[in-house]
Order: structure tokens, then sequence, then C-alpha cells
């Protein structure tokens, strides 16, 4: 129905004479998850951490000094929020969330940190540089999202807080969905 009404404007505007329609459309699996606080903040230490090894390869080092991996203890506890019953949430949620949070302050505290200490470094030519700096960028870019996600978290969760739509955030990929979708998601 929704085809013949755009076809039927269209012939009205004179845009179109109506007689052939030909849609295209393409169906992609991603791999999205519901937005949960557990879920964005899993998403800040993943992406963190993946992106600080990645300024550590470019720097041709095996590790920065002083950032540690914490990806795992912070994906066992975003998965223990997700298992939990109803009745385990209302007991048990809050004390499992104090440490994920804690863990991703950690992570964006490491980061910023290593951030400072290979201020200066350099690669091995100009291709290299311009790829840590855009590293650097990143890091930096995902650290303040990581600040809004746990800003968000502590206020739902920790504090019992209804966060207002408008500034709920939904992904740290992508934070024009809640303007855009807001009605959409919830």
């Amino acid at each position: 129905m929704i085809n013949d009404l755009v076809v039927q404007a269209a012939v009205e505007l004179g845009l179109e004479d109506g007689q052939n329609l030909r849609a295209d459309t393409t169906v992609v699996q991603t791999d999205i998850h519901h937005p949960t606080d557990n879920t964005l903040l899993w998403d800040v230490v993943r992406v963190v951490t993946r992106l600080i090894g990645r300024l550590a390869t470019a720097l041709s080092r095996r590790r920065i000094k002083g950032f540690r991996d914490r990806t795992r203890s912070a994906r066992r506890r975003m998965q223990e929020i997700q298992r939990m019953t109803t009745r385990q949430r209302q007991e048990q949620q809050t004390a499992t969330y104090r440490e994920l949070i804690g863990i991703a302050e950690e992570v964006i505290e490491s980061a910023r940190a290593a951030l400072r200490q290979t201020r200066k470094a350099r690669g091995k030519d100009m291709i290299t540089n311009l790829a840590i700096a855009e590293t650097r960028k990143e890091i930096e870019h995902f650290c303040g999202l990581g600040d809004r996600v746990i800003d968000q978290s502590r206020r739902r969760v920790l504090n019992g807080e209804q966060v207002p739509t408008v500034e709920k955030h939904y992904s740290i990929f992508d934070l024009c969905v809640p303007k855009t979708l807001s009605g959409f998601i919830e």
C-alpha cells in the first residue's frame, strides 16, 4: 500500500509515469545488541582496550606500560547481570554494576594515562605517525563516550534516577540514536 501511495504521489507530481516500478532491498545481519547499561559499559571496555592494543602495535610495542586488559572481568560482570532473574536483579544488581562501572572507570583512566605516556612517541615513518595520531583521537573519543555511559549507568542503576530520554545513550558507536529513534527504542 505504501508503494502504491508513493507511486500515485509521483504520478500526480509528474515525476513518474507509474508504468514500471522497481524496488531493490538488501537485508544484512548485524551484531547489534539490545542497549542496556551493562552492555554499553562492556562495549566501552572492549573498544578502548582494542584501541590501546592497536596503539601499542603502531608504536612497535608488545603492550603499553600501565594499561591492564580488563575485558575478561568486564565481560564476566556484564554476563552475570544479563543472566540475573528479576528477583536476583532486585537483590544483587547494584553490587555487580558497581564492579562493572569500576572496571570501566579503571580502563578509561588507564587509557588516558597511556595517551599521556605516549604523547611524544613516534613511529618509524609518516604513515605510521598518521595511524598513531588517528588511533589516539579514537581512544580519546571513546573515553569521552565512556564517561557519558558511566554517568548514565551510575544515575540510573546506582542512584535510581529516571534519566530523560534525550539524555539516554543507546550506543557508543552512534550517539545520534536517542534523538532520531527515541520513540522506537524504548
